[in-house]
């Protein structure tokens, strides 16, 4: 394989400094050059992949062009990569979910929830905090402790966790609802902690880290996060368990219910590590058109973020409405830095030699 198939496909307005690193790569494939210098392939196989994570990054107007010429040059790394049987690095392999194995589910609001109550709480509620919004440039937003009692309310159940225990309410019909807010930004919400504070996982967590045990770190968090789930069922006799979310944007409020399937508990696995190999995703724990779930290694717990399709699926219920938004959602509170920002790279001063 010359790669020379692949050069005649070569996408128009590529850029000259990228088109000459691809056909230098093309050169000195043909030459021999790779067989024989295992440190030169390797160095010129990691520019390829920057490259295509160049695209992936890009924020040129024309959409389609950028994505032919990431598909492009991820078909060029995968050729290379296949011919010469170049290790990946950890934070390139991506295990995909397994159809209907997910540990939440999207759901119906739990049996007997009084929706119509739920809305005139809520309203009655923000109509206090609409100034403060609108002066703040904030998104509305329920807070923690009265969404828990809002809940308590409108199912005709009692409190029973106070953020020792993993579920908040005990519903009347014996369901457990752990519940949270969030506020959703353009396509993603801030996140919800699924888990902290680990007793078993803690001590061992930087050291598995440091040796890229991602399989490991998984099993030991899905360890704890079982014995909590089988904790809270067997202490206060509960049948389903939830976590429902009050769901904030600018404009309005919504209730999104996700069931948690215990079953499915075993089949959560290691998706993808990030670079810098300090956080994990998890497969099988969300739809991924629904979120991500990620363990932190700083943080030491689990983290829930959902993506904007939760409020536009036929579960979520809209519980309050303003007539036009009050504020632009600016003076929201800043959420902590990623963990592991990528940094733009510059192709143009990537050498392959």
């Amino acid at each position: 394989m010359d790669l020379s198939d692949i050069m005649k496909k070569i996408p128009k307005g590529l850029g000259t400094a990228k088109e000459k690193h691809f056909r230098n790569i093309t050169q000195r494939n043909r030459n021999g050059v790779y067989a024989s210098n295992s440190a030169t392939l390797k160095k010129n196989y990691s520019t390829v992949k920057k490259i295509v994570g160049d695209f992936e990054k890009s924020k040129a107007k024309n959409v389609d062009k950028t994505h032919l010429k990431k598909a492009w040059a991820e078909e060029f790394a995968s050729k290379l990569q296949k011919k010469y049987s170049i290790q990946k690095n950890h934070w390139e392999v991506t295990h995909e979910n397994d159809s209907g194995s997910h540990v939440l589910e999207i759901a119906p609001l739990p049996k007997g929830l009084d929706v119509p109550a739920i809305k005139e709480m809520i309203k009655s509620y923000l109509s206090h905090r609409l100034d403060f919004y609108k002066e703040t440039k904030r998104s509305l937003f329920i807070e923690d402790e009265i969404s828990e009692w809002f809940i308590e309310k409108v199912t005709g159940g009692q409190q029973i966790g106070k953020g020792h225990i993993a579920m908040d309410v005990k519903t009347k019909n014996n369901d457990g609802v752990d519940v949270f807010c969030i506020i959703m930004n353009k396509t993603e919400s801030n996140e919800k902690s699924l888990m902290q504070n680990f007793k078993k996982t803690g001590m061992d967590l930087d050291s598995l880290f440091k040796e890229q045990k991602f399989d490991d770190i998984v099993s030991l968090f899905m360890s704890n996060y079982q014995d909590k789930i089988d904790n809270v069922i067997k202490t206060r006799d509960l049948k389903n368990l939830y976590y429902l979310g009050f769901v904030s944007t600018v404009k309005e409020v919504f209730l999104v219910n996700f069931k948690i399937n215990t079953e499915h508990i075993k089949n959560v696995g290691v998706k993808q590590s990030t670079r810098q190999g300090t956080s994990i995703f998890m497969k099988n724990f969300i739809a991924p058109e629904l979120g991500t779930v990620k363990i932190y290694k700083s943080k030491k717990r689990i983290e829930l973020r959902l993506k904007k399709s939760v409020v536009e699926n036929e579960h979520a219920v809209r519980i309050y409405e303003l007539a036009k938004p009050i504020s632009d959602g600016s003076g929201d509170t800043e959420e902590e830095a990623q963990e592991e920002e990528e940094i733009p790279i510059d192709i143009s001063r990537l050498k392959l030699s």
